[in-house]
């Protein structure tokens, strides 16, 4: 007995006790009940449970469902070819002379294309929602660089009549702190000028108060 899977088996026994040849126990490999069949999920036509005769050319672990597409999109895209050629490589030594495929291996490849178009479906979907959001990305960040080097050039013109302006500035303050030390120099000698002044003038005071009160006592003495 050849244990297919826990719910199906198939007998192997031959009536005339002859070997079975490879295309023939391909069928058999090939072979399941249309109820199983429909309760298989995607590449569960070849368990490596059930692989007992060998085939050349041909590894079941190379038969793997095939993960869910991430960032590697290409690296997917090139595990399905390799799925691909690998059915083919089993399918082909499940032809006739005439190189016509039977009828489990003709089931057996209309099941592996399917399940090939949902997975390359269901990539290009991925793939396509990615370049969508890529590309609105893009076009946002182009957007977004536009505005900045907008703004970028008006600082830079905001920044050369600024530097404009701050030398021009630089020029007047060193005109104005040459006027204003010349002044501060007049200043000092008017200050120095009036402090003289002004004492030459209490001196006058003083002598002219003096004189007055000379002239008074002298007033008083002739009276007497």
């Amino acid at each position: 007995m050849l244990s297919i899977s826990p719910s199906v088996s198939l007998s192997l026994s031959h009536s005339r006790s002859r070997p079975l040849l490879r295309h023939q126990k391909l069928i058999f490999f090939l072979y399941f009940s249309r109820q199983h069949r429909a309760s298989l999920k995607p590449l569960e036509l070849l368990p490596t449970t059930i692989y007992t005769f060998p085939l050349p050319g041909f590894s079941p672990k190379s038969i793997k469902p095939t993960p869910a597409p991430t960032r590697m999109f290409v690296s997917t895209v090139k595990r399905l070819r390799v799925l691909k050629s690998s059915e083919l490589s089993v399918l082909s030594l499940g032809s006739n002379k005439q190189g016509k495929l039977s009828r489990e291996a003709l089931h057996y490849k209309l099941h592996s294309e399917k399940v090939r178009y949902d997975d390359i479906s269901r990539i290009h979907n991925e793939i396509m929602t990615a370049f969508i959001d890529s590309n609105q990305r893009l076009h946002s960040l182009r957007e977004e660089a536009s505005c900045v080097k907008e703004l970028l050039l008006q600082i830079e013109n905001q920044l050369s009549s600024c530097e404009a302006e701050t030398k021009e500035l630089e020029t007047h303050v060193g005109e104005v702190s040459r006027d204003m030390l010349e002044s501060e120099k007049s200043l000092q000698i008017a200050s120095q000028e009036a402090e003289e002044a002004t004492k030459l003038c209490h001196q006058r005071e003083q002598k002219r108060n003096a004189a007055k009160a000379a002239l008074e006592m002298a007033r008083i003495k002739l009276r007497r």
